[in-house]
């Protein structure tokens, strides 16, 4: 499974701090009866439907417990934190975990069952997928449990996976200014909550803000210091994204500077960094 998914682009989460605090200190012995141990699957599927730092830390000490290779970065990084007393360095470097796969249907039909019995994927994201596709995809059970599915811009497309994944918020890809109105036109785009800017300037993204249909806009993918515009830099990209008036509660962002990286996640709740 790790060779598949290292030929897919990913997104991953910030695993916490905390918890990589905590595994560098000596446990306790106690007397407590031990709790009645969960699963992998458990521990992921439940994970994955509530994303906080409690079932966060609960995946991590599995993979630490089992002696899962996922778990040597965290152990790595515990050992930082301890020696030094604090992250500030690692930044976002952190150990993270798998929360999205970007890849064609075909992967996901073919390796789904296995892939979200192993990791938390929250979010798929469908490269080259047709309205043919959906249908099959529904079928798989553990693809119900996500709470995205990004797809591209066509508007068959969008009302076929608002069809397919009726539980999930969708989000749309490569979606121009000129394509809002008509996204937002369709049946059941009220659980269109998601947008890709692909590389705007500074005139399209005020047309991006100008534009009421996106007031309630959950989520914002690959903007981050993806600005090939010479006019950008990495902190306006920051600054630009909190101005936007956004409640924003999943960012995806590539390589970037912890400073700004702090200021992404004191004011979302998900940051997503795409590897």
């Amino acid at each position: 499974m790790a060779s598949v998914l290292a030929q897919s682009p990913r997104r991953l989460a910030d695993a916490g701090a905390d918890r990589l605090r905590a595994l560098a200190k000596p446990s306790k012995k106690t007397t407590k009866q031990p709790a009645k141990k969960k699963t992998t699957t458990e521990i992921v599927s439940q994970l994955a439907e509530d994303f906080d730092e409690t079932n966060r830390a609960a995946f991590l000490d599995s993979l630490v417990a089992s002696g899962d290779r996922r778990a040597e970065l965290a152990m790595l990084e515990a050992q930082w934190i301890a020696a030094n007393g604090t992250d500030d360095t690692i930044g976002g470097k952190r150990y993270r975990i798998l929360v999205e796969v970007e890849a064609r249907p075909q992967f996901f039909i073919d390796q789904g069952a296995e892939l979200f019995a192993n990791e938390p994927i929250r979010s798929i994201s469908l490269f080259n997928a047709s309205v043919k596709h959906l249908p099959k995809l529904a079928a798989i059970p553990a693809l119900q449990r996500v709470s995205w599915v990004a797809i591209d811009r066509e508007p068959a497309l969008v009302v076929a996976a608002l069809t397919a994944f009726p539980n999930a918020s969708i989000s749309v890809k490569s979606c121009d200014p000129d394509d809002i109105d008509a996204i937002f036109a369709l049946p059941g785009s009220k659980r269109v909550r998601g947008l890709t800017l692909s590389f705007p300037k500074r005139a399209e993204l005020k047309c991006y803000a100008k534009h009421k249909s996106l007031a309630k806009l959950e989520r914002l993918d690959n903007y981050v210091c993806c600005m090939v515009a010479p006019e950008f830099r990495e902190e306006t990209d920051v600054a630009a994204i909190l101005k936007l008036g956004w409640k924003l509660s999943w960012v995806t962002t590539s390589t970037v500077s912890v400073e700004n990286l702090n200021k992404l996640r004191a004011g979302v709740r998900d940051v997503v960094v795409y590897e």
